[in-house]
């Protein structure tokens, strides 16, 4: 099978959660995923506003900023944990310094849209697995 067609497959109304706070970063990875197919839920700039969308049970995956304004999104990261969300953290920071990297994935920004796209389809590959077993 070619990559568009396991891509068009794992797309089909996935709902994708972007937690950014700046929002040009915000709008670019929203407008890849959406030109890629994908259902965007958000942008959420703030913890609480992601938490909102995960108890609206309106996500299947998402892109976590680690670093939001003063926050950090490790709360967003254990309640989509809690959900059986797959999700990964995008940042700036070098990931060595990041402990929950450790733990779940990673992108350091900047994140080329193929990069991007590649982590998505993993997330949801994992979610379709989990919930397929």
């Amino acid at each position: 099978m070619s990559r568009n067609a396991s891509h068009a497959h794992v797309t089909k109304n996935s709902r994708v959660l972007v937690v950014e706070d700046e929002w040009l970063i915000a709008d670019e990875v929203c407008h890849q995923l959406l030109k890629a197919g994908y259902r965007v839920v958000g942008p959420a700039p703030s913890v609480q506003e992601a938490l909102s969308f995960i108890d609206e049970d309106e996500v299947d995956a998402a892109l976590l900023d680690y670093r939001l304004n003063d926050e950090d999104s490790y709360e967003i990261a254990e309640e989509l944990a809690a959900h059986d969300i797959p999700f990964a953290f995008l940042t700036g920071y070098d990931l060595k310094d990041i402990p929950y990297c450790r733990k779940y994935p990673c992108l350091q920004k900047p994140i080329s849209t193929e990069m991007l796209l590649k982590m998505v389809d993993v997330l949801l590959e994992k979610r379709g697995s989990r919930t397929s077993s």
